[in-house]
Parts: structure tokens; C-alpha cells; sequence
């Protein structure tokens, strides 16, 4: 269940929280029913949820490493990615199938066209997207201490 936050860096991280959780727990299903001849024993069991959640965290972290191009991976032009989150506006919306709209154009169609993405900058204010980082603190370091903070709250 997530949590009510109007944060945009607390909301992306609390839907991936929630999605790895059910990814761990697929894949910790489908390892089970894959070698059922095996006899697993209770504590096998109880401990591959965990490590391939924790595996997940891993990957996330590498993910969120590459935003921020840690290590001079990325190619040369490209320095580094942003995350950003667009506030609620009268001209974007979403449907009912959950494609988001834009004045009732799909935007994922607008995105792939640098002209309708521009003329979108210009008709939202610049406080209306930013970046999701805290004091240009790394994404990396953001979901770190995320997944501290909720190992600290799950201890208390």
C-alpha cells in the first residue's frame, strides 16, 4: 500500500518499492514451481524472497547510477539523464486506459515530436516540471537512502 505523499521523488520510489516487492515475490513463485522436485527446505524458502529482492535493489540502484552517468558510462554527448515530474495542469490529462493526454493528444506521440515537445515546455511554467532530485543530491543516493529510511521504519 503506498503511502500519501505529494513528494514526486517519495511517490516514484514508493511505486517501484511496491513493484519490486511483487516482482520478488513472482519470481521466488516461479523458482518454486520451476524445480518443485526440489526439496526445499523452510529456510531456502524463506530466504529467496529477500535475496532476489535484494537483487532487484541492486539493479535499481545500477539504473539509477546511469542517470546520473556515476562511472563516465554513457556515450559522449550524453551526460547525464533527469527525472522530472509535471504538476497537474487543465491541458494534461489521463484516460481511461491510462494514456496520458495532452489538450486530448496522446503524449507519448507528442513526445517523439521535438516541435510538440517544445510548444508543451512553453505552455507549462517552469516550476510546473523539475527535477524529482533533493539539493542535486544523486538519483542513486536518493533511492539508497530511500530503501534506508524504510529498512529503519520496518525496525521500529
Amino acid at each position: 500500500m503506498l503511502m500519501e505523499s505529494t513528494d514526486p521523488a517519495r511517490v516514484l520510489f514508493d511505486i517501484l518499492d511496491e513493484r519490486l516487492e511483487e516482482a520478488a515475490k513472482e519470481i521466488k513463485n516461479r523458482v518454486f514451481s520451476a524445480y518443485r522436485d526440489v526439496s526445499w527446505t523452510p529456510e531456502q524458502r524463506k530466504l529467496l524472497r529477500p535475496l532476489v529482492r535484494k537483487e532487484l535493489d541492486v539493479l535499481m540502484q545500477g539504473f539509477f547510477a546511469l542517470l546520473d552517468n556515476v562511472g563516465s558510462v554513457l556515450p559522449e554527448g550524453v551526460l547525464a539523464y533527469r527525472l522530472i515530474s509535471v504538476a497537474d495542469k487543465d491541458i494534461i490529462s489521463v484516460n481511461g486506459a491510462g494514456v496520458i493526454l495532452e489538450n486530448d493528444e496522446d503524449f507519448n506521440s507528442i513526445l517523439r515530436d521535438q516541435e510538440d515537445f517544445d510548444d508543451i515546455l512553453q505552455t507549462l511554467d517552469q516550476e510546473d516540471y523539475k527535477d524529482i532530485r533533493y539539493d542535486h543530491a544523486d538519483y542513486e543516493m536518493m533511492w539508497l537512502n530511500y530503501l534506508a529510511d524504510k529498512a529503519l521504519a520496518a525496525a521500529h
